[in-house]
């Protein structure tokens, strides 16, 4: 059966007219990090946990003054 389309001419025969597949697979290793990369993320991870310990602490802090004023008054 052959099909018509608009584009490009009609293939008798399915499966042909397709570009050819390569048959094996080529094994990549994944790319190696740099040692400095992880020294960078680390600190970055480090960086955060102390910035949200921080704003924890603050905002427990504020919710405190905010309950005392209002048990004082």
């Amino acid at each position: 059966m052959t099909s018509a389309h608009l584009v490009r001419h009609a293939h008798p025969y399915a499966g042909r007219g397709h570009a050819l597949k390569r048959q094996g697979r080529i094994f990549r290793a994944p790319r190696l990090i740099p040692p400095h990369e992880f020294n960078l993320f680390s600190d970055r991870l480090d960086d955060a946990r102390e910035y949200e310990g921080t704003v924890r602490d603050f905002s427990l802090l504020h919710d405190l003054a905010l309950s005392a004023e209002d048990y004082n008054n």
